[in-house]
Formats: C-alpha cells, structure tokens, sequence
C-alpha cells in the first residue's frame, strides 16, 4: 500500500474539511460602516456598527461590533467582536422572526458555530456568533492561552460572558426583523454550560438547543483534560485564594438556575443533545443537568459516540436544532427559495457533488438499489513515477458490496459480500465464505472500532459541510467555468493552513456527472477518470455475486477476518 497516495486520495480531502480544523482567511469587508443606536432592556443605550462581509444565495454575513458591559484591564478585549446572520429575502413590514445566540467552544475555534449560524440563516432564522472575553481579537497575544490555565481568569471570562449575552440580546431585540420576546441560544461543549447559565441570568431568553453540555462545573473542571491547567492552578493556591475562585466558578454553575430552565423544560424550550460516551464533560454532569431543567427523559443521547467523535452525527444535530428553533417562525414564513442547478454558485455545486461523495460511502442503499463508481487513478508522488490505480465500487442495501481494485506493487485485490462474503486470490480462485460455523456476526463487527468510528466521524464532518456549502470558503476558492467541449469545470484553490494546491473537477454537459478530477497538492499530483458514476441505480444480485467459475467453498469467519484485515490496513493508512 502507497500511505501517501492513500492519504492523497482520502485523508487530504477529509481533514481539510473536518469541524475543528483552523479558520481560513475571512474575506475582507468593503461594505460602509453603518452605525446604528440600540437600546438596553433596562432603559440605556449603546452603539453598534455593521459592516456587510459577505453575500451568500440564502443569507449575508455583516461584521458587528459594540461595547462589553463590562470594562476590564485589556482593552482589546472591551469591544465584542460578532457575527451577524442574516436570512435574504426578509421585506419591510414582513412578520418578526426569532433570532439565536450562537456560542463556540472552550478550544476558540469557530468555524463550527459559524456553520451553525449559516444552518440557521438557511432556515430563515436570524443568528449571531460572538467571541467570549479574550477569544479572538479580544486577546493579546498569549492572552487566549493563559484563560486555559489560570482559574481566576476564567472565572472572570464567565461572569463577562454573561454580560456580553445580556448586551448581544439587545443587539438582537433592536434589530426590525427580529421578534424580541422570541430570542433564543445555542451552545456547543462551553457554549452549551455557559447558555444554560445564561438561560437564568438573561431572563429574556426564550429557548435554549444545548449540544454537548452539562451542569457541577466543579466536577467537569477537574475531571477533563481540556481543563487540567485550570484545575492544577485551582489545586496549587493557598486554601483562601483556592475557596475564593471555586466559589467565583461556582456561582456560574447551571445548576443553580433550575428555576428557569424548568420552566422553559416544562414548556418544550429546552434541547439537549449529549453524547453517551463522553470523555470531557461526565454523564453524570449532564443527567444533572437535564434533572434541573425537568427533561430527564427527553434528553437526546447519541450512543457509542464521545465528545469528539460526536461529530459522527453533526448532520443530525444541525437538523435537530434547525428544527427546534424553526418552531417559532411566523406562519407563512418558507427558508430562502433554493435556485436551479445552473444559477447555484460554485461552492453549492461543489456540495452537492461532495454529497453525492458522501452518499456513495455512507448508509447503504435502499433494497433494490446501489451506488456504483468504477475510477481509474494517475498518481504521482513527489519525486516519484506515475503509478496507476483503479478502483471498482458497488454498495448494495444492507452489507451487500463489491470491490475491485489494482494497486502497484499489490496487484488486482477483489472481494465481495452478496448471499455469501467472498475473496479473490491472484491466480483467480475465489473463497466463498459458504462452510457455515458458529461464528454469525455481521462484517462490521470483524473491523477495528477505532477504524469505524474515524469513519463515521468523517462521514459526519463531510454531511455537516455540505448543509451549508459557503463554509467550503473557509477552505477553499470555488469557480466555475465551461471547457472547449462545453462541459462545466469547478476548480478549487485550496488554502488551508496546513494543505496548498489546486483541482479541478470536470463534468459532463448535464453539470452534475463527473468525469475527471485533476490535483496538485503538497507535491502530489494526479488524475481521476469516472469511468462510471451512479448514484442509487437498480441493482441485481449478479453485482454481489463471487466472480468466476473457481469457486473454493470456506468457513465465512475465516472470510469475514480477511475482510478485517485488508480494510483495518486501509484504515491505518488514510488517517
């Protein structure tokens, strides 16, 4: 096996796009400034400015900042710097809609929440993103860092973040189209605790989607790892100065707003999506958490996934909370009118050709149907010969599936799983896994489950882009253009910080079959041929069926390992 052709081919693609990963480089605005006077829930005033970033088909971006409640000792970090938005198509006079507060994660990367705010707008529904105290361009550098380290910092960080969120929710109810009593909040792992405090502090705050949270910051403090400099800053004061902060950081605590969050929990205003196995935040945080708020038995738990690895159902949680929020758009009110294939920007027709990607690797089939994609690979590493590859893929309904490929220096590898699993040696005899035993377990469960989730976490990462294509922006500059023969070109001009280069995607005159994918990439350079390309097609069991006429029956677990076995090696060289 070529690892870094494999890490060409699968790898490159996958991190590039994975939530998580650094920010691009924001397109600069050019927009004018507008200064707008926005009033405060208890009779003062602020001033906010606005600036247009960005234009997308379903919604604009505008740059906004306005003044922290609270003045602290870094001045950079007095001016909250934010993320607005906000849904085309809305008219003078149209009915107000609800707008959310969106919250990033401890880690300060937030390209996540910006994809959250773009699922919102998508729907229709204003969003905001914020920067918490001494994130960002709040921080001078090295700042950012000591938050992660010194307990007494952080403590002050949470009781601003409040504030900001106090301030944000007048920037919000000021806006015409916002409807100010429908004003709500959505968090991811810190996001999530400090929206859930928030939903107590902030008494306007309608309805909370709460992803990844908990409540007893004590607990989460000192059992994740994120937060072990935190906790050994705690653990090293004197006992005074130790009592002191733990009680700063206490008073922050959700669980001490059980009076609002259930009464927003009786009345169907509290989501909670939390993974079963999670490393960072305990379970137990999070059953206290969900008993506050009275909705123990709603909550949502996405079993066998962790923290991190909850990215497996990211397009799941968008949905969710799309849809949660959504509830309160006045009737009549539709998301932006989707535009014809033709006049869809680039980025949009990059997405849609990623999720047919997507779906080709992803749940099977319906019975009766199957994805087929039959590839042929130039590839040529840095300083290195052009090598050939092809490739023959056929996925079936449930595990039913057919593999052919040619590798250099391996040969022609082909094996299969229809009525019965079966491989294909070089000199073309074929075992069939059709001696029975006692083993009946189904192939998935031979594979590495380490190897299966960083698939399905991909998986995930790749459905979640793809719901809201302008964050491929961050990543990478899409263009369209049509070739001598008239067939549609997407290139790509990646520029992520830790992969540069160029593709180009050709497809046919329909704009939606592709025939030809050519990159340069760290070096690496090649050309896929689609030989084939169909997704959800008729299928016939003849597709699943062992090859050949030299058919050597054998015992189907010794099948199933061999499967294992190949793909778990596969496995170890694309991550």
């Amino acid at each position: 096996m070529q690892r870094p052709a494999f890490r060409m081919a699968t790898g490159a693609i996958a991190s590039l796009l994975l939530a998580g990963i650094a920010a691009g480089a924001e397109q600069p605005a050019v927009a004018p400034t507008e200064v707008v006077q926005a009033k405060e829930a208890g009779g003062g005033t602020f001033e906010y400015r606005m600036q247009l970033l960005r234009t997308t088909p379903t919604h604009r971006v505008f740059k906004v900042t306005y003044p922290s409640p609270v003045h602290s000792e870094l001045e950079s970090n007095n001016t909250i710097p934010a993320e607005y938005y906000l849904p085309n198509g809305i008219k003078p006079g149209d009915p107000r809609r609800p707008g959310v507060i969106c919250l990033h994660i401890l880690g300060g990367n937030f390209e996540l929440v910006r994809l959250l705010c773009a699922v919102f707008a998508d729907r229709g529904i204003p969003a905001v993103m914020f920067k918490l105290p001494y994130y960002g361009e709040r921080a001078e550098r090295g700042v950012r860092r000591m938050l992660e380290k010194d307990a007494g910092l952080f403590a002050e960080a949470l009781h601003q973040s409040i504030a900001d969120i106090r301030r944000t929710t007048d920037f919000l109810a000021s806006r015409p189209e916002i409807n100010p009593e429908r004003i709500g909040i959505s968090g991811i792992s810190l996001g999530a605790i400090v929206g859930a405090t928030a939903c107590g502090k902030v008494p306007r705050l309608w309805r909370a989607g709460l992803i990844l949270g908990g409540g007893d910051l004590h607990t989460i403090i000192h059992h994740a790892r994120e937060t072990r400099g935190l906790s050994a800053f705690i653990k090293a004061q004197p006992p005074a100065e130790q009592q002191r902060i733990e009680g700063l950081i206490a008073k922050m605590d959700p669980l001490l707003q059980r009076e609002r969050l259930q009464a927003l929990g009786r009345q169907g205003r509290v989501l909670m999506v939390n993974a079963a196995e999670d490393e960072v935040v305990p379970r137990r945080c999070t059953e206290q958490l969900a008993e506050a708020a009275g909705i123990s038995d709603k909550v949502v738990w996405l079993d066998g996934l962790a923290h991190y690895t909850a990215m497996a159902a990211l397009p799941s949680i968008l949905q969710q909370l799309g849809d949660f929020f959504a509830q309160d758009l006045p009737k009549g009110i539709t998301p932006p009118a989707a535009t014809s294939l033709k006049s869809l920007p680039p980025e949009h027709r990059l997405a849609r050709f990623v999720r047919e990607v997507i779906t080709l690797i992803g749940p099977s089939p319906n019975k009766g149907r199957c994805h087929l994609a039959l590839l042929q690979a130039d590839i040529a590493e840095k300083g290195k010969k052009t090598r050939r590859y092809d490739l023959d893929l056929v996925r079936g309904a449930g595990n039913r599936f057919r593999l052919a490929c040619t590798i250099p220096k391996v040969g022609k590898v082909a094996l299969g799983n229809g009525a019965s699993p079966w491989l294909q040696s070089q000199d073309g005899t074929c075992f069939v896994g059709s001696i029975k035993d006692a083993d009946n377990r189904a192939l998935p469960t031979y594979l590495n489950p380490q190897f299966l989730l960083k698939a399905r976490v991909a998986w995930g990462a790749l459905s979640a882009m793809t719901i809201s294509p302008n964050a491929f922006r961050n990543y990478l500059t899409v263009t369209a253009k049509r070739d001598a023969k008239g067939n549609e070109v997407l290139g790509l001009d990646i520029h992520h910080r830790h992969t540069r280069g160029k593709a180009e995607i050709t497809f046919a005159k329909d704009g939606t079959t592709p025939t030809s994918l050519t990159f340069a990439v760290d070096g690496t350079t090649g050309t896929v041929h689609f030989r084939q390309w169909q997704i959800d097609t008729i299928a016939t069991d003849e597709l699943f069926a062992p090859p050949g006429s030299k058919h050597k029956p054998v015992r189907r677990e010794d099948i199933c390992r061999m499967f294992a076995a190949i793909f778990n090696i596969i496995g170890e060289n694309v991550q």
